[in-house]
């Protein structure tokens, strides 16, 4: 029971937490730093007994008060509230897990796990199994705790590395690459919190991750099952996506079949697999997935000429993922860095009919690619029409134009939504335009 809680930041997580901890009786004060006032008049017309900014601390609360501190997954590390309190300090998802009766499958990793979460739920859907996506995507888990199936969650680094208990039935790392650097203060750290979803699976429980993963322990407590593009236990042939337990689909059978997209469905297949889904069923999940909004999704296509929106790839790794299945392409990149470095984006030139810089790293972006592309292959942009207009006319014919940007949107967009949706807004204009 807890009786005393505090809920830090009053997002959709946050307000998630103290409906949560309402119906138990608790006593809640809220903490949000949000230069809106609003959202703290929120959480008091909810019957929180308080609510103040973090800077107010001190002089407002005690910190033995608390029996329980509950993070939202936009409290940095470095907020005051990991360290002021005695109580421990979790995350929403590690209350979520205490207070839910839900099977739980966790699926983590830089890039693909939103895709990789949704493959599983439509999979275990076809299977006629419940199940509901939930975590960084999705509701929140935490709101959850009346519902009967399985909990497909999508884990934010940020999310696991808060955690203590938490114990899902099925573990999955998709991969791991540099990312959030700024935010863990290092590589190492931000890989520790991606393997804290293997903390606490036990026997009888599964661990998914990609067979050519270098961590390893010697010794585990629950079954692994590996996936990989040529090997592991579920892996590609020239033809198809195979199983221990027999042919999962055909390759000509899939609406999306990029070296990345074959990846996420061997991942979600063993997922799926082991919370009891069949196989048939995740074939016909597989056949019917379409691509998820913002990542590798085709907006236009004129006079050859393919305009792709990939604004969800924040990093270089995923960028790189996303060109390794096209053609000759013109790279619409930039935004802003978070401590990644953007070299891997070099490994790309020889299919990049220019690249078009924008957002905060544009110069640092223009000082990789200097002597790589000739100077006329580099072209910068003030705004994403610039940059649409830019790149059809570096594009000739035959050629993509995708916004990959390997960067976070913060410095022009709220978020990698709005500037995919720019940047699709300013597609459709230009060919408008063209087809006059």
């Amino acid at each position: 029971m807890v009786s005393k809680a505090v809920v830090v930041g009053y997002g959709v997580s946050g307000q998630a937490a103290h409906r949560a901890l309402s119906r138990l009786g608790s006593e809640v004060i809220v903490i949000e730093d949000s230069s809106d006032p609003a959202l703290r008049g929120l959480a008091k017309s909810r019957n929180a007994i308080a609510a103040f900014r973090s800077d107010e601390l001190a002089l407002s609360l005690d910190a033995k008060w608390p029996d329980l501190v509950v993070v939202s997954p936009g409290v940095r590390p470095s907020h005051v509230a990991h360290h002021y309190f005695e109580a421990p300090v979790i995350s929403e998802l590690e209350l979520g897990w205490r207070m839910t009766d839900l099977k739980v499958i966790a699926i983590t990793g830089t890039n693909g796990k939103t895709t990789v979460t949704t493959l599983v739920d439509s999979m275990l859907d076809e299977s006629s199994i419940r199940s509901i996506p939930c975590g960084n995507y999705g509701r929140p888990l935490v709101g959850l705790s009346d519902d009967e199936g399985w909990a497909v969650v999508e884990a934010s680094s940020f999310q696991l590395s808060t955690i203590s208990e938490f114990a899902p039935d099925v573990a999955a790392i998709v991969n791991v690459t540099p990312d959030h650097l700024d935010w863990h203060g290092g590589f190492e750290n931000y890989l520790g919190a991606k393997l804290r979803i293997f903390e606490n699976v036990g026997a009888g429980s599964f661990g998914i991750m990609p067979s050519d993963f270098s961590w390893r322990p010697p010794e585990l407590p629950f079954s692994v099952l590996t996936f990989g593009a040529d090997s592991g236990d579920f892996f590609a042939s020239e033809k198809e996506l195979i199983s221990p337990f027999g042919v999962i689909v055909a390759k000509s059978d899939l609406k999306k079949a990029l070296p990345h997209d074959i990846l996420n469905f061997l991942a979600a297949s063993a997922c799926a697999i082991s919370a009891g889904a069949s196989l048939e069923a995740i074939g016909r999940a597989c056949k019917g997935f379409e691509g998820l909004e913002h990542r590798m999704e085709v907006v236009a296509e004129f006079a050859g000429v393919r305009f792709i929106n990939d604004s969800k790839a924040t990093t270089p790794a995923s960028v790189v993922a996303g060109l390794s299945g096209l053609r000759r392409c013109v790279l619409i990149a930039g935004g802003r860095n978070k401590g990644l470095d953007f070299e891997p984006l070099l490994s790309q030139c020889e299919k990049l009919a220019g690249i078009v810089l924008i957002g905060e790293s544009t110069e640092e972006l223009n000082q990789l690619f200097i002597g790589a592309l000739e100077p006329s292959k580099i072209v910068r942009a003030k705004s994403m029409k610039e940059a649409v207009q830019a790149g059809y006319a570096l594009s000739g014919s035959s050629c993509d134009v995708i916004l990959s940007p390997g960067a976070t949107s913060f410095d022009w967009y709220s978020g990698y939504e709005q500037r995919g949706l720019d940047f699709k807004k300013c597609v459709t204009e230009l060919v408008n335009s063209l087809e006059g």
